[in-house]
């Protein structure tokens, strides 16, 4: 028989319906793989060069056209200028042999001195002179030579420089030069390069003066 809405089963009491317990958790899952790395930034502008310093500046230059015994370099104030560097190409007029090449500041000739050292065929000699030597040429008025000499000129010391150069004729010969000027209050406002013999600086020389500021 149907009786509300459980079911009576003969001799026994109506049945209850219970829940099942809940079932146990899951195991967590595994971690994701890591991202891929981000592409690297651009690099920076590289930054700007910095000044440059001023290093030689060209004050003049003379090419000689005609024999002579004198090439003048003037306006210069040697106490700015600090250091002069003269680069040279030497030729020698026809009559010039046993001529030297000689250093004047301010065409001055007192108070100086210096010494060479020459080497030729592997031997070696040396001179010593009263004025500023650069060259001595010898009996051999085809020699031509090309050198650099450096001079400290400012006041309050003494002058020095030192020349280094190279004399080619019938013999090769290696050629360096050093001296001083002890004048020491005059400011150096013109170099004179003189030759001994009237046309011992020849047609075809070329000097270079340049300035070198501190």
């Amino acid at each position: 028989m149907r009786s509300g809405s459980g079911l009576t089963f003969p001799g026994g009491h109506r049945g209850m319906r219970a829940e099942g317990s809940a079932g146990p958790q899951g195991a967590t899952g595994a971690t994701g793989a890591t991202g891929a790395t981000g592409a690297t930034g651009a690099a920076g502008a590289t930054g700007a060069t910095g000044p440059q310093g001023p290093g030689m500046v060209k004050i003049s230059e003379v090419n000689v056209l005609v024999d002579t015994q004198d090439v003048l370099f003037n306006g210069l104030n040697g106490d700015s200028d600090d250091v002069y560097v003269l680069e040279f190409h030497l030729q020698h007029g026809p009559t010039a042999a046993g001529a030297t090449l000689s250093l004047q500041p301010n065409s001055q000739t007192t108070n100086q001195k210096s010494q060479s050292i020459y080497a030729t065929g592997g031997s070696a000699a040396g001179a010593a002179y009263n004025t500023l030597n650069i060259s001595d040429t010898g009996s051999d008025v085809t020699t031509i030579e090309a050198g650099r000499l450096i001079l400290q000129a400012k006041t309050g010391r003494a002058r020095t420089y030192v020349c280094n150069s190279i004399q080619a004729a019938s013999a090769l010969y290696a050629l360096t030069t050093g001296g001083r000027w002890d004048e020491t209050v005059t400011n150096i406002t013109s170099l004179n390069l003189h030759s001994s013999q009237a046309d011992g600086i020849g047609a075809g020389s070329r000097f270079i003066l340049w300035k070198m500021p501190p």
